[in-house]
């Protein structure tokens, strides 16, 4: 595999909703003002809640409480479309290794343009997101402890750090980041940082 010739001095900061950890997001989530200090580079909204009963209009309703300034990523589910204000879309690592794919390609056939990435939480799950073709980038999760109530084991630290040094596509570290932690991965080539807890409104001095 060849490096990355992007080297993602300037990380791009991933805002994700949880229905557990942040079952109001719009009132919830604040944003603070270092991570928006950079235009060129908005933050990613993107919109996780996947029981939602009105996931379409609550995705909207959240983009629209940060004043529509942000890209907003939708997490797809074969059952939803994603709505039209959308500029990226997120599928779910177990979604790639379903009969859904099928009718995930239909999907992008009529939204060529649409980006997609996708979470890898197992080597394996890296592998197989990085050899379909129509996934742009990956986040890697957990890297750090985290205090989601559905928290997987740990991605391997160094296989990470690895993967990012030589990664063709663009890869997003996920699970425990905050103030610590994203100064470990300052230096290594992730094109971007998420986190949940990170920019809820108690603990947005973390990010």
């Amino acid at each position: 595999m060849r490096p990355s010739p992007i080297k993602h001095h300037k990380k791009q900061w991933w805002l994700l909703t949880d229905d557990t950890r942040t079952p109001d997001p719009i009132h919830d989530i604040h944003v603070p003002a270092g991570v928006t200090s950079m235009p060129s580079m908005p933050p990613i909204l993107l919109y996780r809640h996947y029981n939602h009963p009105h996931r379409l209009r609550h995705a909207r309703t959240w983009q629209r409480a940060h004043r529509c300034r942000y890209p907003l990523s939708f997490a797809w589910l074969p059952s939803t479309r994603a709505p039209l204000t959308t500029s990226a879309l997120h599928i779910p690592a177990p979604l790639l290794a379903t009969p859904a794919l099928s009718k995930w390609g239909l999907y992008l056939r009529y939204r060529p343009r649409l980006s997609c990435s996708t979470s890898a939480h197992t080597p394996r799950q890296f592998w197989r997101a990085h050899k379909t073709a129509a996934i742009d980038s990956i986040i890697l999760a957990p890297l750090f402890p985290t205090q989601s109530p559905a928290s997987r084991p740990l991605f391997p630290y160094f296989l990470a750090l690895r993967l990012a040094h030589t990664s063709t596509k663009p890869i997003i570290a996920l699970g425990g980041i905050n103030a610590t932690t994203s100064r470990r991965l300052r230096h290594h080539p992730f094109a971007g940082m998420g986190a949940v807890d990170a920019f809820r409104k108690k603990n947005h001095t973390e990010a």
